[in-house]
């Protein structure tokens, strides 16, 4: 058991729970986010049952007419947002010190946080994740967005942009699943875990906030334009601006990162590559990031 076996005042009940839930919630990640591509693309090759797992427009078959068609089902449009909404909320609430103080208990007095708060906010955000997918209601049988309709020039533009966004969220992932899943806070006892430096190695010597980045372009690139599109669109970037403003704030915060976070901002842009986060990217020749001159 190692480290682990000294977890929280020396009882080693929280070492399993938190490798546990860290290991869960990267199985579960993947899943979800096979199914989210799926989702998005209309599963252009019938993969998934239809009668278990929603896609964002209509099958087929129940594509309506001009005149006989809903062009707006605004029960439907009322359930998604409520669905949305719940994992907003499961999403945002966790993170907040006063949420994991009072309601969670993983935040004592002397703000030291429970090894297993990360493993489990990692393992309710996929789960909410996959609830907004499958309990979508389609907004509009007017038209559906197929895939494999698109053509090779579009698909040139788009594929591009959504490649990247894909390899970006995959890095995040992968490159870092101690920050995303909490793969080694079973290590610590509660207070213990290393607070560290700011993260500027990539993926965010990219873009600053590179998961938020990659949905961002995934549904902005995504060449559907149907009225599900449109209603997925408004509530992802929503979602990822308010939360970024929140984050924002909170980095740039005397308890977080400060100053320093400014000095890795000026060169690092939120959403976009700059000329300066491509250079340092490919490792090309750049001017030094001092952020703790």
């Amino acid at each position: 058991m190692g480290r682990g076996a000294k977890n929280v005042g020396g009882c080693p009940f929280f070492y399993w729970p938190s490798f546990l839930l860290s290991r869960i919630s990267f199985v579960l990640t993947h899943v979800t986010f096979a199914y989210f591509l799926l989702f998005i693309l209309n599963d252009p090759l019938q993969l998934l049952p239809k009668a278990l797992f929603p896609l964002m427009d209509v099958r087929a078959e129940d594509v309506r007419g001009e005149g006989a068609c809903t062009p707006v089902n605004w029960d439907a449009v009322k359930n998604n947002a409520l669905w949305f909404g719940a994992w907003w909320a499961t999403h945002s609430l966790p993170s907040r010190s006063l949420f994991k103080k009072y309601v969670l208990g993983t935040l004592n007095d002397k703000g030291e946080i429970h090894p297993i708060d990360r493993p489990g906010f990692a393992i309710v955000a996929p789960v909410m994740w996959f609830l907004t997918m499958y309990k979508w209601v389609p907004v509009s049988d007017c038209a559906r967005f197929d895939p494999l309709a698109v053509s090779p020039a579009v698909w040139a533009v788009s594929g591009s942009v959504i490649v990247g966004a894909l390899v970006l969220v995959l890095s995040l992932l992968y490159m870092l699943p101690s920050h995303v899943f909490g793969t080694d806070r079973h290590l610590y006892p509660q207070g213990e875990y290393p607070h560290g430096k700011l993260i500027t190695g990539h993926p965010y010597g990219l873009v600053a906030h590179p998961a938020a980045a990659g949905f961002l372009w995934v549904w902005w690139a995504l060449p559907a334009y149907t009225a599900n599109h449109i209603q997925l669109v408004a509530m992802w970037t929503t979602f990822i601006v308010l939360g970024t403003v929140l984050e924002e704030a909170g980095l740039n915060g005397e308890s977080e990162f400060g100053i320093v976070y400014g000095r890795y901002r000026a060169k690092v842009s939120g959403f976009f590559p700059t000329v300066w986060s491509i250079r340092n990217t490919l490792g090309l020749k750049n001017e030094e990031l001092h952020l703790y001159d």
